[in-house]
């Protein structure tokens, strides 16, 4: 009994929830990393799909709102739901699995690039070292072709994916300058958005960090605590004329449940932005 009754209260609530964030407006990031053949299978819990899984979920929200492109989730909008979907670390996946499906659904995407690992100089990320799995980075003759697709957005995630909950320049020009220069040789055009390694609110220190990101040239900041963002990516810092948006992303839960996936990219089962310290939004 007890059970259902928490189960009528949520779908009431999401009900809520989902004419709220059309009157609103709201876009969604949304934030994946790999595919896995079979449920479970993947060592981290979490970090992988399954590929059916994957187009499943994005059919889902395909009835509840538009997919943009970062670049568009930059601008004021008034047209209801949209969604900014976004990969993270560069797995070659990416572009053999996830790229048909986005053509096939007309669905764009940034893909968030540790450049060691792309370029080969890392073979494991760091938190595939620790459980020891090797999934198979984009190559770089890949990142230059996703590059130049109609539906992908090239953006950058550090050099090593290493924790910058510390700030020292020195660290972050060896992980950022040289990542993004790397990237922006690569492809042959400018890098101006950054997803922030592991993206919890510890993961970095905001407000020295977006002051360097400003300085450097980027327009987005990419987190992974809470996915939902205003009319217009509306948390934005400001500096000498130039500014940088923070974008708000969930990792997307490992689920074929409609009313669980809708539930936490909504923000229904996600809510922890509201409850952060000030410290790590300002």
């Amino acid at each position: 009994m007890k059970q259902t009754m928490k189960q009528r209260l949520y779908r009431s609530a999401l009900k809520g929830l989902i004419r709220s964030a059309r009157r609103k407006h709201f876009t969604f990031g949304l934030c994946y990393h790999r595919f896995e053949e079979a449920l479970g299978q993947d060592p981290i819990p979490g970090m992988a799909h399954p590929v059916e899984m994957f187009r499943w979920q994005l059919e889902t929200l395909q009835e509840f709102g538009r997919f943009v492109s970062i670049g568009e989730a930059l601008q004021p909008q008034h047209k209801g739901i949209r969604f900014m979907l976004s990969f993270d670390d560069g797995y070659a996946d990416n572009y053999t699995i996830a790229l048909p499906i986005l053509e096939e659904l007309e669905i764009p995407a940034c893909f968030y690039l540790t450049t060691d690992f792309v370029r080969g100089k890392l073979k494991q990320l760091p938190h595939d070292l620790a459980v020891g799995c090797t999934p198979k980075a984009l190559s770089p003759a890949q990142v230059k072709k996703l590059a130049s697709h109609p539906l992908a957005t090239i953006g950058c995630h550090s050099a090593t994916h290493k924790r910058l909950d510390d700030f020292w320049r020195k660290v972050w020009d060896e992980e950022l300058v040289a990542s993004d220069k790397w990237l922006e040789e690569a492809i042959g055009e400018e890098v101006l958005d950054f997803a922030v390694p592991y993206g919890g609110p510890e993961d970095l220190v905001w407000h020295s960090a977006r002051r360097y990101l400003v300085e450097t040239g980027y327009r987005s900041v990419a987190s992974n605590f809470g996915g939902k963002n205003g009319t217009r990516i509306d948390d934005v810092y400001q500096l000498g004329g130039k500014s940088i948006s923070h974008i708000h992303r969930v990792p997307m839960p490992v689920t074929m449940d409609r009313t669980t996936l809708l539930g936490w990219t909504l923000g229904l089962a996600n809510p922890l932005e509201r409850f952060l310290p000030k410290r790590y939004l300002d």
